[in-house]
């Protein structure tokens, strides 16, 4: 019984995430979307917007983490390993405010944009050729 129970407990725990990485994903869809739409002025969120708690957010010196990303791997003009693009990015005083650290942020952005980033193998990557 007992088992089961720390069973619907794990399950219950990866809905909830999953939850927040949707609601994540619909707030990124619509801002893309009202970036995209030059007609519609891209405002800033409402106050009743959904707060979301327990997800960190990038913050660096200028711009995004993905955007300081692109500038190291533009600047070696070729591939370059995770730990390297880390190194760059410390060196340039680039921070995050997530529990995981810098590093992790950097693997992650790498990961989850393929639209900007290729993986070259494992632990490499470059800008897409677009």
């Amino acid at each position: 019984m007992n088992n089961i129970q720390e069973q619907i407990k794990q399950v219950e725990d990866k809905v909830k995430d999953l939850r927040i990485k949707l609601m994540i994903e619909e707030s990124v869809l619509k801002r893309l979307k009202a970036i995209e739409s030059p007609e519609e002025p891209l405002l800033p969120l409402s106050d009743n917007a959904p707060i979301l708690t327990n997800v960190p957010q990038q913050v660096t010196q200028s711009g995004t983490l993905v955007a300081n990303i692109k500038a190291v791997l533009a600047e070696n003009a070729g591939s370059m390993h995770v730990k390297d693009i880390h190194e760059k990015l410390k060196a340039m005083s680039i921070t995050t405010d997530a529990k995981a650290g810098l590093a992790a942020s950097i693997a992650n952005a790498l990961f989850r944009r393929e639209d900007i980033f290729q993986r070259v193998r494992r632990g490499m990557y470059r800008l897409r050729n677009i």
